[in-house]
């Protein structure tokens, strides 16, 4: 994916919304989650992830209570799910930028088939 693509998404809290990806991608580390059931040294799973920006000032591509939504590109295709980021509240006080997480669906359709008896996974056009 090239920096400035255009993805697209509809949450469940925040509706559609659209954004850009940054050209930035990020190892993840997320400790407590006890769903994530890949081996670490340190308690923590990690997680790697496209950062996407909002559309305009602040804005997100994804809210709280997006989390799980797909995002896709102008074609329609699926380009990750959504499941975290920064928010615009959390800017002032970071003195950052408000971003979205997308985790690449390659890399979700990969920890299917690791992690249950699936050999083949085919997403809609």
């Amino acid at each position: 994916m090239e920096h400035g693509t255009k993805a697209w998404k509809f949450g469940a809290a925040t509706g559609p919304r659209f954004g850009y990806y940054s050209g930035f991608e990020s190892s993840i580390s997320i400790s407590g989650t006890s769903y994530l059931s890949i081996p670490t040294t340190d308690d923590a799973s990690y997680v790697t992830a496209k950062t996407f920006i909002g559309s305009g000032n602040n804005d997100m591509l994804a809210g709280p209570g997006d989390s799980g939504s797909v995002a896709f590109d102008k074609d329609g295709y699926a380009v990750g799910l959504i499941f975290s980021g920064i928010t615009p509240q959390q800017v002032i006080a970071r003195k950052t930028h408000a971003f979205t997480f997308v985790t690449p669906i390659e890399d979700v359709l990969e920890d299917i088939k690791a992690l249950t008896d699936v050999v083949d996974i085919r997403l809609a056009n």
